[in-house]
């Protein structure tokens, strides 16, 4: 276990300097092996500035609770949020749900989320839903659904996709695959 920090930086040829010139650099910074943050800088006119950065949490047994996203405001020389997701899992540590927010006046708004069901012992989900949130009635919309036959040995058979109609408050068969 460690902590550790990576740094990838990429570098174009000036010919006519005869010079390597910046592009692009990438930090990862790890905790007990864990990624906790991603800066990301990039080089418009030849010199590296921040522009995005991406923290991450996690749960007692590792799995990602949330992912935020920030964008660096040269204007201001601050940092700004963006976009969260936040996750919670089943107490077998499957995915439950994924919640998708973006920062707007100072909030964290709602915009989509997608949950899972699982059945017991199966390696793979049965069920997700996609939704987003309606502002209009303040609750979520259903947007699709997938539905996913599952082998004895809990692997993927087939999966069928549909979409929610709202007019007549149903799902709609879109899609079928079967897998072998």
């Amino acid at each position: 276990e460690g902590d550790n920090t990576s740094d990838f930086l990429m570098e174009d040829w000036n010919s006519t300097t005869e010079a390597w010139v910046p592009v692009k650099q990438e930090i990862s910074t790890y905790e007990n092996d864990l990624l906790v943050s991603f800066l990301r800088k990039k080089a418009p006119s030849g010199t590296l500035v921040d522009e995005r950065r991406w923290f991450y949490n996690y749960d007692e047994t590792g799995n990602e609770t949330e992912k935020t996203l920030q964008s660096w405001n040269e204007n201001t020389a601050t940092w700004e949020n963006l976009s969260r997701k936040r996750t919670t899992y089943t107490d077998e540590g499957n995915i439950s749900i994924q919640l998708v927010q973006r920062f707007q006046d100072g909030s964290w708004n709602n915009t989509r989320r997608r949950g899972w069901t699982w059945e017991p012992g199966d390696l793979q989900p049965s069920i997700t839903i996609a939704q987003r949130w309606s502002d209009t009635d303040q609750d979520w919309v259903s947007l699709s659904r997938r539905t996913y036959d599952n082998t004895p040995g809990g692997l993927w058979s087939g999966i069928t996709t549909e979409v929610w109609d709202a007019n007549t408050n149903t799902w709609v068969n879109e899609i079928r695959q079967g897998i072998t």
